[in-house]
């Protein structure tokens, strides 16, 4: 089975309003993806808030019932937020990435 290369953008959109995530989501990927598919890689835009994080016999972070952490990716995570405990969270996030 081909191992996907996968570029994953997370960030944290509650600190905007909807209509300028909905702007920013749609430059982003017009920005990265086609560098992104030159070099073989997919590019995809994730919400923080779409993520669960967890721990066991390692850390995992779930999305949509897939553990994002099982495959080998290349993420992109903001790491700041007007919102002190979605800053906590999103460091969060970066540090199970980091663990593995």
């Amino acid at each position: 089975m081909a191992t996907e290369h996968v570029v994953t953008w997370i960030c944290h959109p509650d600190d905007f309003l909807p209509e300028y995530v909905d702007k920013i989501s749609a430059q982003m990927e017009e920005r990265w993806a086609k560098p992104c598919a030159k070099h073989g890689f997919s590019f995809r835009f994730i919400s923080a808030n779409e993520l669960v994080p967890a721990c066991g016999d390692r850390p995992r972070l779930w999305h949509n019932g897939v553990d994002l952490l099982e495959t080998r990716q290349a993420y992109i995570v903001d790491d700041v937020s007007g919102d002190p405990q979605a800053t906590h969270f999103l460091r969060g996030i970066y540090r199970a990435m980091d663990y593995e």
